[in-house]
């Protein structure tokens, strides 16, 4: 990593919500630019929600320009419908970055557990407290979805320091 700088772009999927973290790497600096939530309708169909996503998603790789996608893995519920459709919104977030030309990078739970808080089993509040701590956050803005998105970026931002 050095002294390059690089933009990396946090998503935590899904079709309801996406949230999302724009967060810029420089001389081992990590500052968060941009995060918030895609929101999509309820009522809408399933294509109307997914190209929202496509459409808000592609705004926000054009504004901040990220060279790189860290994206958590989909973890697998009890709902099948539910998990099939976030893997679905998944599929569609990794096309538009991919088309996009980004690095993509994925992290499954545990591992942003442990690179947040140094425990695998940590739950949302170790998480959402720890990175208040190390990176000064507006913690009343949050969401969960844009936390887990900031934390996957961070998660990204450490492994890019170690290796």
């Amino acid at each position: 990593m050095h002294n390059t700088p690089c933009t990396i772009l946090g998503i935590d999927p899904g079709y309801d919500r996406v949230g999302y973290c724009v967060a810029s790497v420089l001389s081992s600096q990590f500052s968060v630019l941009n995060y918030g939530t895609i929101q999509t309708d309820k009522k809408q169909d399933l294509s109307v929600r997914y190209q929202q996503i496509v459409t808000e998603l592609t705004a926000l790789i054009k504004e901040f320009k990220p060279t790189q996608l860290a994206i958590e893995t989909v973890l697998f519920s009890v709902n099948k419908k539910t998990a099939m459709r976030v893997a679905e919104a998944k599929g569609i977030i990794t096309g538009v970055c991919l088309s996009q030309g980004l690095q993509i990078y994925e992290y499954n739970p545990r591992e942003i557990k442990l690179s947040v808080t140094g425990n695998g089993n940590a739950d949302k509040q170790a998480v959402a407290k720890m990175l208040n701590l190390e990176l000064k956050l507006n913690s009343n803005k949050e969401l969960d979805d844009a936390l887990d998105a900031i934390a996957t970026a961070y998660t990204h931002f450490l492994n890019l320091r170690i290796k």
